[in-house]
C-alpha cells in the first residue's frame, strides 16, 4: 500500500509544483487595444470602451506656441536633462505614423524656422493614460512603482540610454504593458500628475549637453521610436461599442452646470469590471468639469449603485432605471449637486448618426435654416469651389481624421454659408466658450469705455487704493493699467498656459482680492503672460460703476441687441463675476460676435460699440519682449496665414478644446468652429490648420480666373 500511496502523493506533489505558478499568475487581457491618428499626428488609444491613453506631439507643432528645446545646465534642478523648454524661437514638428507589428512606430521630424544657439533637443512624448497610478516601469536597468502619494512638483522617475521603457502592468486593465523603443539615446520619465495625468517621456541623440552649439534653420532633427503592446492593436472604428448588457455600454445626457444652471452635456463609457463591479470613463462638455475628461475616476458598485469619484470631491453617481435604457442620478462638483440623467446611445461619440444609428461618413450638404435670428442664409452650392472644399472639410470631420469638432459655420459677404453640427449638438444648443469669454468680455469693456465707465489708462489701483496701505506692498504694482490686463503684460505672476493660479483662485473665498494680491514677476507693459485670471477687478469695476452685474450689463449692451436671450456669467464669492471663461452662447450667436467685429461695431444698422474699440482692439497692444508668431491685441488674437507671397491677417478668439471665432476682414469672412478636444490641452494647430486648410482656401484667392470658376 505504501508504494501507491506514495506515487499518488508524489504525483500531487508534481502537479503542484508545476500548476501552482501558473495557476498564480494574473491573466493577461486578451482584449484588444484599439488606436485612432488624427489629423495632426497625435494617436489615441482605446481599451474598447473608453480612452486609456494618447501620444501627444502636436503641442510642439509650431504656431502661437512658439517654444525651443533647451536643456537645463544647473545641477541642482530636479528637470536637469529633461525636457527644458525656453520660449523663443518657433521649431515646426511633423509627425507621421506607421502600423508595425504589435504596435505603431512615430518618426518625427523638427525644423526651426531661423539659426539659433541650443543646448540639447529635447523631444517630449506626452503618455496620456489613465491608469499609470500603481503601475510599475522598468528602464534598461532601473525599476520602480509610480507613485501613488501625493506629488509636489515635477519629478523625474527615471532615466537611462538604454533602448526600452516599459510601463506596466495596470491594475485596472489587468496586466497591460506598453513597451517604448527608439534608437540609441538618452531618455527620461518625467511625472507631470500634479497638473494632469501625463508622464512625459523625453529623448534625445546626438547632440552635445554640455555645450552650446549652433542649430541652423536648414538642418532637420529626426527621431524615431515605437510603441508596443502586449495585447492586440486594431484600428478603431468610430462605430464601434461594447456590448449593452446592464450599465455597460454608450450613455449620453444633460446636467446643469453648478450655480449658473447651463444644460451642460456628459456622456460614458462603461464596462464590466472585477469583481462584479464596473470601470466606467465620463467626459465633461462643461466649463467647469471638462478637466475631469481627462482623469480616470475611481469607480465603486454597491447595491446598484455606481459612483466615479474624481479630485477635489467631484463626484458622479448612477442608478440604471428599471427599463435598462436610462440612468439617473447626480453629479457633485465644487460644492454643487446637479440632476443627472442619461440614455443609451453613442449621439455624443460618433461625428454623425442617421436614422437606424449608423454612423455618416459622406457628406450631404444642407441650406442653413432661417432661424429668423438676424442672420441671412445662402445656398452653398452656388460657389462651385467654395462649395468643394467646404464639403471636403465637413467629410474630414464625419470620417474622423479631425476629432471632436462639435459645430461649423461660415459667414461670407453677408450671407451664412454652412451651418453644420456633429457629436449630437444642435443649432440652437448654448456651448461652452472657455475662453473665447474672454473676447465676449473685451467687447463690453469697450462698451464700458464708450460709456465713459472706464478708461484704458486707468490705473489698477487707484480703483483699489486701500491694497496700497497693505503689508508687503509692492510699489511696482503703481504702474499697472486697465490696458495692461487686458493685453495681459500687466506683470502679474499668473500664467494661465503654465501654472495653477486659474484653478486657484476657485480654492479662495474672495476671487477679488486673491487676484489684486498677486506678486508680481515682470515690470508692468513689460512682459506678456497669457493670464485671464486678472480681469476679474475689471469685471467687479463695471459691476460697481454701472450698478448692473455683468450678465445684466452684457444683455442690455451687448447680447440682448444682438437678439441672444440671456445669458448667465459664472458668479463667484461676494458676487463677482468670472469674465475669462465659462460663458456659453450658441455657434450662431458666436458668429454674430465676429460680425459685429467684421462690420466695425455694426449690427443690423445699430451701432452696438463703437468703431475706436474695434479699431483698439484688434491691433497689437501687448508687449513684444519675445519672438513669437502671434500679436495680441485687447483679449483678441491678432495671427496671419500665408498663401504663397500673400498673407492674410486674421482676427481670432479661441478657447481651450477647439472653440474659434475667426474673422477675416480683407475676405468679409467669419468662421466659427466649437469642439469637445479637451485631452488636447491647449493645443490649436489642428484647428488652425484646419481652418487653412478648407475655409481661408475657399474665399481668398480674388483673381478673375478664380471668379470665373466659382461662376461656373
Amino acid at each position: 500500500m505504501r508504494q501507491p500511496i506514495g506515487l499518488i502523493v508524489g504525483f500531487l506533489i508534481f502537479i503542484s509544483a508545476t500548476f501552482q505558478p501558473l495557476l498564480a499568475r494574473t491573466p493577461v487581457d486578451p482584449s484588444p487595444i484599439t488606436y485612432q491618428v488624427l489629423a495632426n499626428g497625435s494617436v489615441e488609444f482605446f481599451d474598447g470602451t473608453h480612452s486609456i491613453g494618447s501620444i501627444e506631439p502636436s503641442i510642439f507643432s509650431g504656431g502661437w506656441q512658439y517654444h525651443t528645446f533647451g536643456l537645463s545646465m544647473d545641477p541642482t534642478s530636479d528637470l536637469q536633462g529633461v525636457c527644458a523648454l525656453n520660449d523663443g524661437v518657433t521649431v515646426t514638428l511633423k509627425a507621421t505614423v506607421e502600423p508595425v507589428p504589435g504596435g505603431l512606430h512615430f518618426h518625427y521630424s523638427l525644423m526651426p524656422n531661423q539659426d539659433f544657439s541650443a543646448e540639447a533637443v529635447r523631444v517630449p512624448i506626452y503618455f496620456r493614460y489613465s491608469e499609470w497610478q500603481g503601475s510599475s516601469f522598468q528602464w534598461g536597468p532601473e525599476q520602480g512603482t509610480i507613485s501613488t502619494g501625493p506629488i509636489q512638483d515635477e519629478s523625474v522617475l527615471g532615466s537611462s540610454n538604454k533602448e526600452t521603457l516599459i510601463l506596466g502592468p495596470s491594475k485596472t486593465l489587468n496586466g497591460l504593458t506598453v513597451t517604448f523603443q527608439h534608437r540609441q539615446g538618452t531618455l527620461s520619465l518625467l511625472d507631470l500628475r500634479k497638473w494632469n495625468p501625463d508622464l512625459a517621456a523625453c529623448f534625445t541623440q546626438d547632440e552635445p549637453v554640455t555645450q552650446s552649439w549652433t542649430w541652423k534653420a536648414s538642418d532637420p532633427k529626426n527621431y524615431d521610436f515605437t510603441l508596443t503592446f502586449n495585447r492586440p492593436l486594431g484600428a478603431w472604428s468610430a462605430g464601434s461599442a461594447p456590448p449593452s448588457n446592464g450599465l455597460s455600454g454608450d450613455w449620453h445626457g444633460y446636467f446643469s452646470d453648478g450655480a449658473e444652471k447651463n444644460n451642460a452635456r456628459i456622456s460614458a463609457l462603461i464596462r464590466p469590471g472585477s469583481k462584479k463591479g464596473y470601470e466606467a470613463h465620463f467626459t465633461f462638455d462643461d466649463g467647469y468639469l471638462a478637466y475631469l475628461s481627462r482623469i480616470h475616476p475611481v469607480v465603486t458598485y454597491q447595491k446598484g449603485t455606481l459612483k466615479a469619484l474624481y479630485p477635489d470631491g467631484n463626484s458622479v453617481e448612477l442608478k440604471l432605471d428599471p427599463s435598462g435604457q436610462t440612468v439617473v442620478g447626480q453629479i457633485t462638483a465644487w460644492g454643487y449637486v446637479s440632476p443627472l440623467r442619461m440614455d443609451r446611445g453613442a449621439d455624443f461619440k460618433t461625428p454623425r448618426l442617421d436614422q437606424d444609428q449608423n454612423p455618416v461618413t459622406g457628406e450631404t450638404y444642407q441650406t442653413p435654416s432661417d432661424l429668423h435670428d438676424g442672420l441671412a442664409v445662402s445656398d452653398l452650392r452656388s460657389r462651385k469651389r467654395a462649395y468643394i472644399l467646404l464639403t471636403a472639410g465637413v467629410d474630414e470631420i464625419l470620417k474622423g481624421s479631425i476629432s471632436n469638432v462639435h459645430s461649423l459655420l461660415v459667414y461670407h459677404k453677408g450671407q451664412l454659408l454652412l451651418d453644420e453640427y456633429f457629436y449630437g449638438y444642435r443649432p440652437q444648443q448654448p456651448h461652452p466658450l472657455f475662453s473665447v469669454t474672454k473676447s465676449v468680455f473685451g467687447t463690453l469693456f469697450g462698451i464700458a469705455q464708450d460709456q465713459g465707465l472706464v478708461r484704458l489708462d486707468q490705473k489698477l489701483y487707484d480703483l483699489y487704493p486701500t491694497y496700497r496701505s497693505q503689508p508687503g506692498w509692492d510699489p511696482k504694482k503703481n504702474d499697472i493699467t486697465l490696458a495692461m490686463l487686458l493685453s495681459m503684460d500687466s506683470g502679474f505672476a499668473c500664467d494661465n498656459l503654465a501654472d495653477s493660479c486659474a484653478m486657484d483662485i476657485y480654492k479662495s473665498k474672495d476671487w477679488l482680492d486673491y487676484t489684486l494680491s498677486l506678486p508680481l514677476n515682470h515690470l508692468p507693459g513689460q512682459h506678456w503672460t497669457y493670464n485671464g485670471t486678472s480681469l476679474i477687478p475689471i469685471s467687479n469695476w463695471i459691476t460697481e460703476k454701472s450698478g448692473m452685474s455683468i450678465s445684466d450689463f452684457a444683455q442690455k449692451y451687448l447680447e440682448g441687441p444682438l437678439g441672444i436671450p440671456q445669458r448667465d456669467w459664472a458668479i463667484g464669492p461676494n458676487h463677482v463675476t468670472q469674465v475669462d471663461t465659462n460663458h456659453w452662447l450658441t455657434p450662431r450667436e458666436m458668429l454674430k460676435i465676429g460680425i459685429l467685429y467684421l462690420n466695425k461695431g455694426e449690427w443690423n444698422g445699430q451701432q452696438i460699440v463703437s468703431k475706436d474699440w474695434i479699431k483698439q482692439a484688434t491691433r497689437p497692444e501687448a508687449a513684444k519682449d519675445q519672438p513669437r508668431d502671434f500679436e495680441y491685441g485687447y483679449l483678441w488674437w491678432i495671427k496671419t496665414m500665408k498663401f504663397g507671397n500673400r498673407t492674410i491677417p486674421i482676427i481670432e478668439a479661441n478657447g481651450w478644446g477647439g472653440q474659434y471665432i475667426f474673422v477675416v476682414p480683407n475676405l468679409d469672412l467669419v468662421c466659427v468652429m466649437t469642439a469637445g478636444n479637451y485631452a488636447m490641452g491647449s493645443s490649436f494647430q489642428v484647428e488652425e490648420d484646419f481652418f487653412k486648410k478648407y475655409i481661408l482656401t475657399a474665399f481668398y484667392e480674388k483673381r478673375w480666373w478664380r471668379r470665373l470658376w466659382d461662376y461656373f
